[in-house]
């Protein structure tokens, strides 16, 4: 129970650090000295804020249009246009990446919390039993957490490395840089996801080896004895187990008494003497 809870607390954490990633303008941070223009970039909006505290919310294509290929347009530089246009184009598998995680995030959340309610009545009723339902939703749970710590880590690495090297070629301009706390917030939720994948993955093995032990006892240590009659009436019959490491019990015929023997059954005959060949 405590590995199904540090799970779902695992996952509910993130989910809770993708969705602020996916929502705050902090992707990248920067300030123009000379127009003393503060630029906050999202994964969906621009947030452009002037000297005077007068900021503008625009989409990130509104954005583009609006501060990039209009500039562009002025110096009718058709090439830097198609390049522009193309990182728009790879900007939008980043929103559909990041996306799909959320999603695939929330799917792994109400696994794990289903998983974990069935913990909970199994050991309410004090038995624990590690079914194939219950073995289907931890493989669901498990799916569903890798793919959200996979679309949330590819991510980020991909555009940090590309904001690293932004940094490297803008050095020279007048542009101070702000930390891209968004992209931390975002890896951190991705290590959530990993880890708890990583549990589940634990568990399903520990589970599968346990049932396979638990299964072995039952078929080496326990062997089913024939059925026996133990009353007089012949219907009286049943069914018992006994370990292999103890001896089965001898039960003495019906209407047996010691100092008597054993009036109802008559003797045996003779075996017939053995003939020469």
């Amino acid at each position: 129970m405590n590995n199904l809870k540090v799970i779902l607390i695992l996952t509910l954490i993130g989910i809770v650090l993708t969705a602020l990633c996916y929502t705050l303008p902090g992707w990248m941070l920067f300030e123009n000295s000379k127009t003393m223009q503060n630029v906050q970039f999202g994964l969906w909006y621009y947030r452009v804020c002037l000297e005077d505290k007068v900021c503008d919310t625009l989409s990130v294509r509104d954005a583009v249009e609006k501060y990039i290929i209009s500039d562009v347009s002025h110096n009718n530089d058709e090439e830097e246009k198609v390049v522009i246009n193309l990182m728009y184009a790879a900007f939008v598998v980043y929103q559909i990446e990041m996306t799909l995680s959320l999603v695939s995030g929330m799917i792994g959340l109400a696994v794990c919390y289903k998983i974990f309610k069935q913990g909970q009545q199994q050991q309410q009723q004090g038995s624990y039993s590690f079914h194939r339902y219950l073995r289907t939703l931890v493989a669901i749970g498990l799916v569903a957490n890798l793919i959200a710590a996979v679309l949330v880590l590819l991510p980020m690495g991909r555009f940090a490395n590309e904001l690293w090297h932004y940094y490297q070629f803008h050095t020279v301009l007048e542009i101070q840089f702000g930390f891209p706390y968004a992209l931390l917030l975002g890896g951190i939720g991705g290590v959530c996801f990993s880890i708890s994948t990583l549990l589940l993955i634990f568990g399903l093995i520990r589970q599968q080896y346990q049932g396979e032990v638990i299964s072995m006892q039952l078929t080496t240590q326990q062997i089913p004895m024939m059925i026996i009659q133990t009353g007089a009436v012949a219907d009286q019959t049943e069914r018992r187990y006994y370990p292999i490491s103890e001896p089965p019990p001898c039960y003495p015929p019906p209407n047996y008494h010691e100092d008597q023997g054993n009036p109802t059954q008559d003797q045996a005959p003779m075996l017939p003497q053995k003939q020469k060949i």
